[in-house]
Formats: C-alpha cells, sequence, structure tokens
C-alpha cells in the first residue's frame, strides 16, 4: 500500500532515451532510467524505490526490476529500497525507501538523475589518465550534480565516472509531497545521495553496486543510526510468484577469481521450485559502511547487524511485515541472523548494519551493497565476491 500512495501520487514525466540532467523533472516516474550493460537490468529511480514494481498498474511497472540474464530473463526482484531508523528527540523513526516510499526529492537540479559513462568528458579519475579534467590541481572535486560544487563557476567538469554505466541522483524524507501522501510519517530529516553503478565485464555482470550518502539536514543530532537494505524479491519464473520463494542469508569468506579472499555478507532468495528451467537466485550484499577502529561511534569492521527474513501473510509478532517505525527499527537493531527457510512462502529480506551512535547536523553517513543474481548458491556467492 506505501509504496501505491506514493506512485500513484506522482504525475509520470515524458519518455525519453536518457535521463535529462534538469530540474524539470522531479520524481522520474516513466520507468526509462534502469542499468542495462550487464546481464543483470535494474529499474533505478530518484525517489528510493529499487526495481520497478511489476504487476503494478503504474508507468514504470513494466521496466525491468532486477531482469536476468538480460532482456529475456525472469524478474529477480519486486521491490527494494533503503531504510534509515534513528533516535530523534527521543523518538524511533524509520524512513524507508519501500514499501512505504518516504523519500522524495525536489525540484533542485541535484535531485535528477544524472547517467555516466566511462569516458564521458569530466569524468576521468584514477588510475585512468587526466583525472584532473580541469587542470586545477584537483581531482574530482565537482560531483555530477547539476552544481558548481567547486566554485569555479563551471558544473560537473571533474568527476569520477564508475562503471561502464552509472546513475546519480537526490532525495529527502521531509518533502511537503511526502507529507501529503504519509501524514503520519515523522521525517529524520535527511538528504540521500544515492549512486549506482554498473560493469559489463564478464566478472562483474551480474552484479549492480548501489552506495547511499545519509546526511542530517535538520539541526538536531539523530542517535542510534542503522542503516539497511530491504528487498521483496517476488521471484516470478511461473504464475505463482510472490508465494512460492524461499529466503535465506549467506556469511563466510570467499575466494575471489583472482585469488584474494573476502568476507562475503548477504541475504538472498529464490524460488522453490528448483526444476524449473529459469530458476536461479538474487540478493543483496553488504559492501561497505563508515567505521571506526574504536568502535565508538560506529562499528569496528564492515558487517551487518542484523540479516531479517519476514512473511508478508503474517503478524509482525508472528515473524511478518512491520507496520509501524518502532517494529521497523526493532528489525534494523534487534541483531537477528535469521535462520534460512524451508517452506515456500512470500519472504522479504532486510540487511542492516550498525549502531552509528550519531549523526550531527550536516554529517554524512555512507553505505554500500550490491545487488546480485546467480544460477545457483555457489555461483551467487562468487559473484558476490
Amino acid at each position: 500500500i506505501g509504496i501505491l500512495a506514493a506512485i500513484l501520487a506522482v504525475t509520470a514525466s515524458p519518455a525519453a532515451e536518457t535521463p535529462s540532467p534538469t530540474p524539470d523533472k522531479t520524481a522520474i516516474t516513466d520507468g526509462h532510467v534502469f542499468h542495462d550493460v550487464g546481464l543483470l537490468w535494474n529499474h533505478v529511480t530518484n525517489w528510493g524505490l529499487i526495481g520497478s514494481a511489476p504487476s503494478v498498474s503504474t508507468p514504470f511497472s513494466a521496466a525491468p526490476s532486477a531482469r536476468w540474464p538480460g532482456s529475456d530473463g525472469q524478474d529477480y526482484l519486486w521491490a527494494g529500497g533503503l531504510w534509515v531508523g534513528g533516535r530523534l528527540l527521543g523518538e524511533t523513526l524509520v524512513s524507508t525507501g519501500s514499501f512505504q516510499s518516504e523519500f522524495y526529492p525536489t525540484e533542485a537540479a541535484v535531485d535528477t538523475i544524472f547517467p555516466a559513462v566511462h569516458g564521458i568528458v569530466g569524468g576521468n579519475r584514477y588510475p585512468w589518465p587526466l583525472a584532473d579534467d580541469d587542470h586545477d590541481g584537483l581531482e574530482d572535486e565537482d560531483p555530477l550534480n547539476g552544481l558548481d560544487d567547486d566554485g569555479d563557476g563551471q558544473v560537473d567538469e571533474d568527476f569520477a565516472a564508475i562503471g561502464d554505466q552509472s546513475f546519480r541522483c537526490g532525495y529527502l524524507d521531509n518533502t511537503a509531497h511526502i507529507q501529503e501522501i504519509h501524514p503520519d510519517h515523522n521525517p529524520l530529516n535527511i538528504r540521500v545521495t544515492q549512486e549506482s553503478y554498473q560493469w559489463s565485464h564478464p566478472r562483474l555482470e551480474d552484479t549492480i553496486g548501489y552506495q547511499f550518502s545519509i546526511e542530517n539536514i535538520g539541526v538536531v543530532a539523530i542517535q542510534d543510526v542503522y542503516l539497511g537494505i530491504y528487498a521483496d524479491f517476488d521471484i516470478a519464473t511461473h504464475l505463482v510468484g510472490a508465494s512460492d520463494d524461499l529466503a535465506g542469508s549467506w556469511a563466510g569468506l570467499v575466494q575471489t577469481a583472482s585469488g584474494e579472499w573476502l568476507d562475503v555478507y548477504m541475504v538472498y532468495m529464490l524460488d522453490s521450485d528448483a526444476n524449473h528451467p529459469e530458476t536461479g537466485l538474487s540478493g543483496f550484499v553488504l559492501c561497505g559502511h563508515d567505521t571506526d577502529p574504536d568502535g565508538q561511534v560506529a562499528p569496528e569492521l564492515v558487517g551487518p547487524q542484523a540479516l531479517q527474513i519476514f512473511r508478508g501473510n503474517a503478524s509482525f509478532a508472528d515473524g511478518g511485515d512491520p507496520t509501524n517505525d518502532s517494529e521497523r527499527y526493532q528489525l534494523l537493531s534487534d541483531g537477528a541472523w535469521d535462520p534460512d527457510t524451508f517452506t515456500p512462502n512470500d519472504y522479504r529480506v532486510l540487511l542492516s548494519c550498525g549502531p552509528f551512535a550519531a549523526l550531527q547536523p550536516e554529517e554524512k553517513l555512507h553505505f554500500q551493497v550490491a545487488l546480485v543474481a546467480g544460477s545457483d548458491l555457489e555461483d551467487l556467492v562468487q559473484n558476490a565476491a
């Protein structure tokens, strides 16, 4: 209901071949922005939703949600999004990108979706030559956001183009539009800068990286912050769709193709019909977050706080969907690592990290995850690594 309330309240933008880096598009809802240079095709928005909520009657529902492998594949994600939780003036609050769509862009240029590709003018970065695109002695000091960040009178003249295809956008949790749609929503007063990256290289073509920068734009510190990625995969390999999924998590050391050993933490889902010829798996893997060597203001090492699995057809007390911020914050913070499921159902998953002691006004936290697909669990884990 939350996604429906938000997406039906916005006006669809005219279709275009590429996102226009101008402030004339607020929420981009026509479905034309998606990653497609690898085998995992994924719809991107500038209002918190990851995926396209297939089967819902919206202008973007036909866009590839997490289509794999490529244009002829199945969708391996229904909807996902960032969750940010914290305590503000003693009240426990959570702002979510899905199911409740509690983020929205402004009309400022910084909030539209900016596309980039490797080799774009102004986008050189180390170790490629000429990383200082404007020859001013600095590198990548002017992010791709429609602003003159370095005050030199030029806009987006020296930034880092990451991957073979990337998108950058912004959104907030305290706009008047969100208050109209969700009058009971109490914002944390945060601005999110979202960046997503994809590569065409065979080792990386089954992954898409997401980076979130969360800034406190209020005047009061947010205490006990947790960050999470939520997903309802609804792997639709046949007509049953959502109700016959299985969910699990994976944590361990994995050796990459280059011989390096890495810690992998992931939540994932698969269709229970293992004999179906098109069945695969998809998941979100934790890539990074802010750390503190002393463990005082952030975790000492990158790792999950919780790997949660819950059902859509049960009450929260019985392991179902949360219905308020208190329950969402409980899922983010309680440290549960739920066991894998063996009974088909309509599951959701949540990977969270934290706690971060406080997010002061004008300070930022950073959170990185990747959407990953694979043919079986071994392939999914290797792609996650």
